[in-house]
C-alpha cells in the first residue's frame, strides 16, 4: 500500500506541477491502484500513540484520502504540499512499522526485521526522491533552494539507510548488488539524470512533461529492484519463523508427552507408596501383636 501510496505522491506531484489533460490521466489511473491495495490489507494495524481520527480504521483512512483528491482541483495546491501531504501519510505508516518490530517481541529474528524495515525506509526517501525529480523536470527546475536541498537528502538518506541495513543483514545487502549488476544498462539514465539534478543548472533546463515520465520510469525500475530485494529478505524471514514454528511445536510436543508421562507415573507411585504403606502398617501390627 505504501508503494503505491508513493506512486500516487508522485502523479499528483506531477499534475500540480504540469496540469494538463495528459497528467490528469495519469493520475486518476493510480487512485485504483491505491485503493485496491488499501482494501487488501487484511488488518489495519492501528497503534495507541496515533491520536489523529483519520486513521482510526481504513474506512476513515480511505474518507479521509478521497476528500484530499476531490479537493485537489478546488485549493491551488503546489507539487511541494502533495509531496508533504502523502509524505506525512505515509510516515505514519512507517512509525507503526517501527513500533510493530521490537527485538523482546522478534527474538532471533530482530536483526533481519531490522533490516527489513531498513529498506522500506529507504524505498520511501527513493520514493521522495523520484516524486522532487517528477517536479523538477515537469517545471524545468526547483522553484526555490529548499526544494533541491530536500532532494539531496532524500538521496543521502536512502543511501545512508541502505548502509544501516548492511549492519543488520549482509544478504539483503548482497541481495541488493546482485540485482543493482544485473541491471547496470537499464539504471544508467538514472544515475545521468540524478547528475543532472544535483547540478541544479535550471536555467539550461526548460520543462517538459516527457522528461518528466522518463524519470518517474526509470526510478521506477530502480524501486523495482529494492522491491526484489525486499521480496527476497521477506522470504528469508517466512522461512526463518517456519523453522522457529517448527522448532517450537517440537518443544511444545516433547514438553507434552514428558507431562503426560509424569502424568501417568505420578498416580501409580502415589498408589504404589500407598500399598507398601498399608502393608508396613499391617506387618507393624502384626509383629506388635506377637
Amino acid at each position: 500500500m505504501m508503494r503505491f501510496l508513493q506512486r500516487e505522491r508522485d502523479m499528483s506531484a506531477l499534475y500540480v506541477s504540469a496540469i494538463g489533460p495528459d497528467t490528469k490521466e495519469f493520475l486518476l489511473k493510480r487512485y485504483p491502484d491505491t485503493d485496491m491495495a488499501l482494501e487488501n490489507l487484511s488488518h489495519w494495524p492501528v497503534s495507541k500513540k496515533n491520536h489523529r481520527q483519520e486513521f482510526r480504521s481504513k474506512d476513515r483512512f480511505l474518507l479521509f484520502l478521497n476528500r484530499h483528491r476531490y479537493q485537489l482541483d478546488l485549493y491551488n495546491r503546489t507539487a511541494k504540499e502533495e509531496l508533504f501531504f502523502y509524505t506525512d501519510v505515509i510516515e505514519v505508516f512507517i512509525t507503526w512499522l517501527y513500533d510493530s518490530v521490537s527485538e523482546a517481541r522478534s527474538g532471533s529474528i530482530w536483526k533481519t526485521l531490522v533490516a527489513y524495515q531498513e529498506i522500506i525506509v529507504a524505498s520511501e526517501y527513493v520514493g521522495r526522491e523520484r516524486g522532487l525529480g517528477v517536479t523538477y523536470f515537469a517545471l524545468g527546475g526547483f522553484k526555490t533552494k529548499e526544494d533541491y536541498l530536500l532532494f539531496l537528502e532524500a538521496q543521502d538518506i536512502a543511501n545512508i539507510t541502505f548502509q544501516s541495513c548492511r549492519r543488520y543483514s549482509e544478504l539483503a545487502y548482497s541481495i541488493y548488488e546482485v540485482q543493482m549488476l544485473q541491471n547496470d544498462m537499464v539504471l544508467s539514465p538514472v544515475r545521468a539524470m540524478r547528475l543532472q539534478i544535483r547540478s541544479n543548472k535550471s536555467a539550461q533546463l526548460s520543462g517538459s512533461l516527457d522528461k518528466a515520465n522518463d524519470w518517474f520510469d526509470n526510478m521506477t525500475v530502480y524501486q523495482d529492484i529494492i522491491r526484489e530485494t525486499q521480496r527476497a529478505l521477506a522470504s528469508k524471514i517466512d522461512d526463518m519463523l517456519t523453522a522457529k514454528s517448527d522448532e517450537d511445536m517440537y518443544t511444545i510436543i516433547t514438553i507434552a508427552c514428558i507431562f503426560g508421562v509424569v502424568m501417568i507415573v505420578c498416580p501409580v507411585v502415589i498408589i504404589g507408596v500407598y500399598f507398601l504403606t498399608s502393608e508396613i502398617q499391617k506387618y507393624s501390627i502384626s509383629i506388635a501383636n506377637r
